[in-house]
């Protein structure tokens, strides 16, 4: 859990994020929500790192989740460009796969708008072309 590598790159991902998010508020079912999973987009001291493992943070845990609520989720990884999964977020990916969650990796708005599409999500507004 320390800051990201390329902050240029932290930039891409986080600004694809808010645009997903942004999106999400507006477009989903009043029985749907997104929320996002803040895990090591920050530096801190090795006793916070520490108590906030403690309390829950884990490594690789995807960065967004649409719930329902009668109990289904999908989960979204967000990527700039390039960009990859970590070990943890590829371990993640295969624990979700392995239980059949809807989960995808997505690097654009477009990308999450296909993804909840194609996991039956009922969007109330698309993504201008």
């Amino acid at each position: 859990m320390t800051t990201h590598k390329d902050p240029g790159k932290f930039w891409q991902e986080s600004n694809v994020q808010c645009a997903i998010v942004a999106f999400l508020r507006r477009s989903l079912p009043a029985h749907y929500r997104v929320i996002s999973v803040p895990n090591g987009r920050f530096a801190a001291e090795a006793k916070t790192i520490g108590r906030l493992k403690r309390e829950g943070l884990t490594p690789g845990v995807w960065d967004l989740l649409v719930l329902r609520n009668d109990g289904w989720f999908a989960a979204l990884e967000v990527k700039a460009g390039t960009g990859k999964l970590t070990d943890e977020q590829i371990e993640w990916g295969d624990w979700l796969g392995a239980g059949g969650a809807s989960a995808a990796v997505v690097r654009s708005l477009a990308e999450a708008e296909a993804a909840l599409i194609a996991f039956g999500v009922p969007l109330r507004a698309r993504v201008a072309a």
